[in-house]
C-alpha cells in the first residue's frame, strides 16, 4: 500500500502520543510525537488542525499518521460520516476536466449521485456499500446560498459486493438506478461542467 497525505484534526493528546479525527474515515488515526516535523510539540493539543502522512506500520498493520505538519486554523473542514452503510452501484463520468468515480444510489424513494471521496480502487459496474460523508462547514454554508447536496456530501467507505445474490431487490435497484440517469441529467451535466 502507497502512502498518502491528509488533514484532519487532533481529537486527544498524550505526553508521546495522540490521535487523529480523520476527514475520509469514521475511524480516528493513531501518531507518536516522534513523527512531528514542525513547531513545539506542545502546540500539538486538541483541537488543531494538522497535515500528515498515512502509513501502514509492519509490523501491526495498523493505520500511522507519520510527517505532522501544523496546517493554518481553520483550514481543516470537519466531516461527518453517517452511521449506516447504503447500496450503490458506481458509475465512471468523462468531463473535460478529468473523469470521476460517482456512486447511484436510491435514499428512500429518491434516486441519488454523489462524488466518491476515495474510489480510485473502485471499477465503473461495482456495486457497493459505502457511507455518505458530509462536510459540516460547506453543508451549514449550503443552507444560506441553496447549494445542492453533492457540493458537500461524498461517498466514502467502500465494500465492494461481491456476491451480487445478496443484493435487496437488485431489480428494483437497477430500475431506480436507471431512473436516476434519466431525471439527473442536469445534475450530471453539472458534474461534467466540474
Amino acid at each position: 500500500m502507497e502512502n498518502f497525505c491528509e488533514s484532519g484534526i487532533i481529537a486527544s493528546r498524550k505526553e508521546n502520543f495522540g490521535f487523529i479525527r480523520r476527514n475520509s474515515s469514521t475511524l480516528d488515526i493513531f501518531f507518536h510525537v516522534s513523527e512531528i516535523l514542525e513547531g513545539d510539540k506542545n502546540d500539538y493539543k486538541p483541537g488543531t488542525c494538522v497535515e500528515y502522512v498515512v502509513s501502514k506500520d509492519v509490523t501491526s498493520g495498523r493505520m500511522l499518521a507519520k510527517q505532522l505538519k501544523l496546517a493554518p486554523p481553520g483550514s481543516v473542514s470537519q466531516f461527518e460520516v453517517s452511521k449506516n452503510y447504503l447500496i450503490g452501484h458506481v458509475v465512471k463520468i468523462d468531463s473535460s476536466s478529468g473523469s470521476s468515480m460517482l456512486v447511484r444510489y436510491v435514499d428512500g424513494n429518491k434516486p441519488k449521485l454523489l462524488c466518491c471521496a476515495d474510489g480510485s480502487l473502485l471499477k465503473p459496474g461495482a456495486f457497493v456499500h459505502f457511507r455518505v460523508q458530509t462536510d459540516i462547514k460547506a453543508e451549514k454554508t449550503s443552507l444560506i446560498s441553496g447549494a445542492k447536496p453533492h457540493t458537500y456530501q461524498k461517498a466514502t467507505e467502500f465494500i465492494i459486493i461481491e456476491d451480487t445474490d445478496i443484493l435487496p431487490k437488485r431489480e428494483a435497484l437497477e430500475v431506480a438506478i436507471l431512473k436516476l440517469v434519466q431525471d439527473y441529467k442536469e445534475e450530471i451535466q453539472n458534474f461534467k461542467s466540474l
